[in-house]
């Protein structure tokens, strides 16, 4: 445009300002003495130029023609499109309370509700059709296109959500309604999103040949956010000890100034442990330029809670925060649905009677250990000779079982699962007896307190005679209780191998047995042995995927609906022994009745044990920008950027509008020279 230009403007000057040079001529008359003095001054070289309508037309038209080589558009928003669609973000950060006068906070949500009520009614008076549009974790159609009464029903319909917010998807939904609406020319449709404004980066691909404005909602960008929030939850069986399971949380803050808070570990609705942890501050404020921003960075910590592994319920992790200051309620609470430990097979294997030099007198310290293991109440318990179990490792027998106690038993062949012995050594490095010590008792000097199985227990006042030595050392074997002259109790736990322990005397050589202590070393024992596998040990969801609840065992065969109670309803039908929750909105422990075809309802309680806790789904936020609860004054869509002060409003040229204005006017100046000429 401004080469054209420069090229036109000076050669229509040219036209006006340069005149035709005349021969002079000697005249016999004065007659015509005045025209030819005007002709005389038409045909100065130089000269300004005087008044013309027809200059003013050619100017005004070559200036038309000028801007049509530049591809002019016009901006088109702010309501005058005959198409507005209302795009309302009720994610998680919209519950914040923090819009509003200062005197009376509203959530976020509230105030966008209120701002696109007031839009729709100003498009129902300009006689636009209104579409309504929700957005969180997924994006649906609450009214399609239409008169403004509907999007107002529409708008009074929706509630809040515990979900992340998901910008690409509304895009997605608005362009299918903008497809279906079909094509107008007047004007291109407007879309209004109203936003805190913080969204992921939202591809190219979900852009729209619309006009789209951002109204921003709550406080500033870089306003200090007053909430904390669990943003990370998980369980892991402690790799050392299987009996125990490791909690994980952090916990973020979204203040300027470092914050106390209280963290709880309930389980089952019973708290369990309780610690103060002091939290950082949020660190890298965003600026107040649209585009000069630098990404806030949440102040966190983490902490572990240990809780022994046992029956199966619901731990949760809650921090003790004032609702009337901390601005989001969904992030102060994480539950997670704990598996029930597996309770173990056990088998005895005791010696034959004419291996024992005392056959005749009753084996007190056999009988007394098969007590302990059965009080256990193991998931199966099996008490054999050692002929027996002969039999049954050629047979293949001895996978039905998940640990050996071997009571004075040294197997010909080591087993291929866990075991425990007294009295006697396995066919293996380290493991290997040699003959007993001597007769006098000696007592326990050092044992590991921290081992899982004497972490519970003391050793004081145990003594033990005729010990059995290791016949050679080995790396993988150490002494976790040691006497004067040689280990008592030794340990193998080498990753791939089954685990090993092996007490080097027997029971009946040793007062542990009358111990208080006993019984609950060989439970533990059993339980580290077992070791409950470090399989999937917990089952939670969060409100950005589908939830689902296996029922097949829990429900029985004729299983036909269940409806889930907690912070909302929700019912769902059984596919193949599974139920599908779908995205749920609002985060929190959902208890499942059952429902079954001929029967009548029953609820499942949480932390039932066994297959009963399964009835239960966890659902949390856990998102850590939504529980950052910042405001944004820019929207990044690919290339094109949204700003609170009307956003990138679509483009429309008006070349060819400019061209036919210079067509008409070049008509207009014909008529005009025509006329002169004439006259």
């Amino acid at each position: 445009m401004a080469f054209a230009a420069a090229l036109a403007f000076p050669a229509l000057l040219a036209l006006y300002l340069l005149r035709l040079q005349r021969r002079p001529l000697r005249i016999s008359s004065i007659l015509f003495w005045r025209a030819s003095a005007s002709d005389l001054q038409v045909n100065t070289p130089i000269a300004p130029p005087r008044p013309s309508w027809l200059l003013l037309l050619h100017a005004a038209a070559l200036l038309l023609v000028v801007g049509a080589i530049g591809r002019p558009t016009i901006l088109q928003s702010g309501g005058s499109s005959s198409r507005l669609i209302v795009v309302i973000d009720r994610s998680a950060s919209m519950s914040a309370k923090d819009a509003g006068e200062v005197t009376a906070r509203r959530t976020r949500l509230a105030e966008a509700l209120q701002q696109a009520r007031e839009l729709v009614a100003r498009a129902g008076d300009a006689g636009s059709r209104v579409g309504v549009v929700s957005l969180a974790g997924t994006a649906r159609i609450e009214a399609s296109l239409g008169p403004p009464r509907a999007a107002l029903e529409a708008l009074a319909a929706i509630t809040p959500t515990d979900q992340p917010a998901n910008l690409a998807a509304a895009l997605e939904v608005v362009g299918s309604m903008l497809r279906a609406s079909g094509v107008d020319d007047d004007a291109p449709p407007e879309v209004v999103l109203f936003s805190d404004g913080d969204f992921e980066e939202v591809p190219a691909s979900a852009g729209l040949d619309a006009a789209l404005r951002l109204v921003r909602v709550g406080p500033a960008p870089g306003t200090s956010a007053e909430n904390l929030g669990v943003v990370s939850v998980a369980a892991r069986v402690d790799e050392t000890d299987p009996t125990t399971l490791s909690i994980f949380a952090r916990i973020q803050n979204a203040s300027l100034a470092e914050r106390s808070v209280s963290v709880r570990l309930s389980f089952n609705g019973r708290t369990v442990d309780v610690r103060t942890l002091r939290v950082p501050p949020m660190r890298g404020v965003t600026g107040a330029a649209p585009g000069e921003a630098s990404a806030p960075m949440p102040g966190e910590i983490s902490t572990v809670f240990r809780l022994p592994r046992g029956e199966g319920g619901v731990a949760a992790i809650s921090l003790g925060v004032d609702p009337a200051t901390d601005l989001l309620e969904s992030d102060d609470t994480a539950a997670m649905l704990l598996r029930p430990g597996v309770l173990p097979r056990v088998l005895l294997v005791s010696p034959n009677a004419a291996a024992r030099s005392n056959a005749d007198e009753p084996d007190l310290a056999g009988s007394l250990l098969r007590t302990v293991l059965e009080e256990l109440r193991p998931a199966s318990f099996d008490a054999v000779r050692a002929d027996r179990y002969e039999a049954l490792a050629s047979e293949g027998g001895l996978t039905r079982y998940d640990v050996i106690v071997f009571d004075r038993v040294q197997p010909a062949r080591s087993p291929p699962i866990a075991s425990l012995s007294f009295g006697a050594g396995l066919d293996e490095p380290g493991l290997r007896l040699a003959g007993a010590g001597g007769d006098a008792p000696e007592p326990v000097l050092l044992w590991d307190r921290e081992h899982p199985t004497l972490r519970s227990v003391t050793l004081d006042g145990v003594v033990a005679s005729r010990e059995r030595r290791q016949s050679a050392p080995d790396e993988s074997v150490r002494a976790i209780a040691r006497g004067a002259a040689a280990p008592l109790v030794l340990e193998r736990a080498t990753p791939g191998l089954p685990r090993r322990l092996v007490v080097t005397f027997a029971l009946a050589d040793s007062n542990w047995p009358l111990q208080a202590g006993f019984p609950i070393f060989v439970k533990s024992a059993i339980d580290l042995l077992a070791g409950f596998g470090p399989g999937e040990v917990t089952r939670q969801f969060t409100t950005a995927e589908p939830a689902r609840l296996e029922v097949g065992a829990a429900g029985g065969p004729d299983l036909a609906s269940i409806r889930f109670s907690g912070p909302s309803e929700i019912d769902a039908r059984v596919v193949d022994g599974v139920a599908t929750l779908g995205v749920v909105e609002r985060a929190g422990v959902y208890v499942a009745e059952f429902s079954n075809a001929g029967t009548s309802a029953g609820t499942q309680p949480p932390g039932a044990g066994g297959e009963r806790s399964l009835g239960v789904v966890c659902v949390n936020l856990l998102s850590p920008r939504e529980s950052l609860v910042q405001t944004s004054a820019v929207v990044r869509v690919g290339q094109r950027m949204l700003t609170e002060t009307g956003g990138e409003p679509a483009r429309r040229e008006i070349w060819a509008w400019l061209l036919m204005a210079a067509a008409t006017l070049l008509l207009i100046e014909w008529v005009v020279f025509a006329r002169s000429a004439r006259v």
